[in-house]
Order: structure tokens, then C-alpha cells, then sequence
């Protein structure tokens, strides 16, 4: 599986959510080259801040964030042969008042032709310190290979968060991802990058 061809898918998909929540609030979104990119690496995965002055908006990214977890389907545990790679974005104004909504992006790997754990239709359940709550939108990519060479299989599905429930989840000490009948815990070291990611969304936007 290319890496880097997912992320660009996953950005494409992004700007789909992005342009219908734009169009559901009446904004026209609009595009300019950035004014300034930066990127740093954090507890394993790579943060992304790039900046548009003519826009008033500063767009953060997060990938390179790989899970190995035992999932759980059915009650039932899966053979560990699945990992789940994440790719987060979160936008800003430069005045740092208003947060957009936070886009997670998952990726299923597995090297099973039947290992979809992804439904076509069904909202991604996050439970952080025993506080449950959903995703917002919804755009799945069902189980497929680039390529009959590829190793693996993989399925993708992007979702819109709200800020503040993407924040609880980043700050809590447990979280369960549940889809469908599929369920996995983030470790720990998941959660910290999570925090970080966050924490350089705040932080830069109060500047």
C-alpha cells in the first residue's frame, strides 16, 4: 500500500467534508497558495501547520500515527494482524476564536481479502474515560488493494468531529474506538500524540 497516495486521497476527502459543511453553513470556501509550512515530529507521527494569511487560516495536520491494537469483533478477538493508521485535520483563523470542526481519518490495513471491519453505512463511536460520543459526517472507502502485488488489503473511513469532543478524547487516559461491530483501545503513546496535536492547534492559534 502507498503511504503517500493515501494521504492524498485522505486530503481529498477532507476537502469533500470541508465543502459540505461549508455549503450546509452558506461559506464559500476558497484556496491560496499558503504563506508559511512547517512540520515537526511528535511521540511518532508528523504534524503539519501550514498558513494562509489571505484566508485568515491556519490548517494542521497530523498522519504517520499507526496503531497495532487487538480488535475486538463480535466479543470475539481479532487474529492481530490489523493495523489502523491515523490522519487528523483541524482548521483555524489566525485570531485564534474559531475552531473548525476536527477530520479523522482512519485507515484499515489487513492482509485478509474478508477483513473489512468498516460498514458502508454507520457512525465511528469514540468512548474516552467512559464518555461516549459520535462523528458528525461520514465518507467510507471500502476494502480494496492499489495493486494485486500489495500485501495487504485496505479500507478507509473519514469522519468530522466536533473540536471539543476530538479534545476530550485527546486529553482522556482511555479511549475505545468502536465502528460497527469492531471495536480497539488506543495505547497510550496514541493518546500523547493526540494531545500534542491538539495542544499545537491551541497554542499556535493563541499567538
Amino acid at each position: 500500500m502507498n503511504r503517500n497516495l493515501i494521504n492524498l486521497c485522505l486530503v481529498g476527502l477532507i476537502v469533500v467534508l470541508l465543502v459540505l459543511g461549508c455549503a450546509s453553513s452558506g461559506n464559500n470556501p476558497t484556496s491560496s497558495l499558503p504563506t508559511k509550512t512547517n512540520y515537526f515530529y511528535l511521540h511518532g507521527s508528523k504534524i503539519n501547520v501550514i498558513k494562509h494569511k489571505e484566508e485568515n487560516k491556519i490548517a494542521f495536520f497530523q498522519s504517520d500515527l499507526i496503531e497495532r491494537p487487538v480488535v475486538k469483533i463480535s466479543n470475539k478477538q481479532s487474529k492481530g494482524n490489523d493495523s489502523f493508521t491515523f490522519f487528523n485535520n483541524i482548521n483555524t483563523k489566525f485570531d485564534g476564536k474559531s475552531l473548525g470542526n476536527a477530520v479523522l481519518s482512519l485507515t484499515h490495513e489487513t492482509p485478509y481479502r474478508n477483513g473489512a471491519i468498516f460498514p458502508t453505512k454507520g457512525k465511528l463511536k469514540i468512548v474516552a474515560d467512559g464518555k461516549a460520543f459520535y462523528s458528525l459526517r461520514e465518507l467510507p472507502i471500502e476494502l480494496k488493494k492499489d495493486s494485486p502485488k500489495d500485501k495487504t488489503f485496505y479500507e478507509v473511513i473519514t469522519t468530522e468531529i466536533a473540536f471539543d469532543d476530538f479534545k476530550v478524547m485527546s486529553n482522556a487516559k482511555s479511549v475505545t474506538i468502536q465502528i460497527g461491530n469492531a471495536s480497539f483501545d488506543l495505547s497510550l503513546e496514541t493518546l500523547l500524540a493526540l494531545k500534542g496535536f491538539v495542544n499545537t492547534v491551541q497554542e499556535t492559534a493563541e499567538k
